[in-house]
């Protein structure tokens, strides 16, 4: 199970677009239909908060089954991450660090992997020891929770353009 962070969708649409790269965002949208790719719906509502090409493509592409809201397991997953991201971390994150680890999907990814077992496809790069942000990989290896960047992610699906 891979779960889609708000970046794969705006950034590489941004980086590949469309227009240039159709079989990419052609082959990729194939995945989504009964496959085992998820967005939370954090994600969704990061994607989807302005009217943009990037919004338009997910609501065309991405069916309600595969936007997953947060469960009860999740919640509770949701409060260890925010207790180690507020809390536990050495070196401490900076408060505003937290609020805004905590205020976007980031925070949620890594609670739904740790309660689903999900691998978590995002851009994003580690910066272990940055006090000012919470980087989603350093937040997902903390947790055991696997990650992989867009291009590994085309990898372990065989694709190729």
């Amino acid at each position: 199970m891979y779960l889609i962070d708000s970046n794969i969708v705006i950034g590489t649409w941004n980086t590949y677009p469309p227009a240039i790269f159709r079989t990419l965002w052609d082959e990729f949208a194939d995945l989504i239909p009964g496959g085992d790719l998820y967005f939370h719906k954090e994600v969704e509502k990061e994607v989807t908060a302005w009217s943009s090409e990037q919004s338009a493509w997910f609501t065309r592409h991405v069916p309600g089954d595969r936007v997953l809201v947060p469960t009860q397991v999740e919640v509770e997953k949701y409060i260890e991450v925010a207790q180690w991201a507020q809390l536990e971390r050495t070196p401490k994150f900076k408060q505003k660090a937290v609020d805004d680890f905590l205020n976007v999907a980031d925070s949620w990814l890594v609670a739904c992997a740790m309660a689903h077992g999900a691998t978590i496809v995002s851009d994003e790069k580690s910066a272990p020891q940055s006090t000012s942000k919470v980087k989603l990989p350093d937040a997902a290896e903390h947790f055991g929770v696997e990650y992989l960047d867009f291009l590994g992610f085309l990898r372990v699906k065989n694709l190729s353009f």
